[in-house]
């Protein structure tokens, strides 16, 4: 019987995703959460307090959110929010909170 584990003692060798895969993949997933979220994360961002930080975020976003605008991906974030979103966030109501 062959040894297939690495020098490491690790896990067998061959197995897994490659990282450029693995990479490849969360950076996919990071640009599909902004493209949904833009505009959400825009609009929380002008919720903070006035000063330097809230400025930051609303520079660093104003591009996500337009990018998100054009892409019209927000709408499918928006309608979910909408339909599920508030049956979704009652759960989590703690009790004696308000609504």
């Amino acid at each position: 019987m062959s040894d297939t584990r690495d020098k490491t003692g690790g896990t067998p060798a061959g197995t897994g995703v490659p990282v450029r895969q693995a990479c490849f993949c969360v950076g996919v997933f990071f640009v599909l959460m902004l493209l949904f979220n833009g505009v959400a994360m825009y609009k929380s961002a002008k919720l903070l307090e006035y000063g330097r930080v809230r400025d930051l975020w609303l520079k660093v976003l104003h591009p996500v959110e337009q990018v998100s605008r054009l892409s019209g991906l927000f709408y499918v974030r928006q309608a979910a929010q909408d339909t599920v979103g508030k049956s979704l966030n009652h759960a989590s109501v703690k009790k004696g909170g308000k609504e």
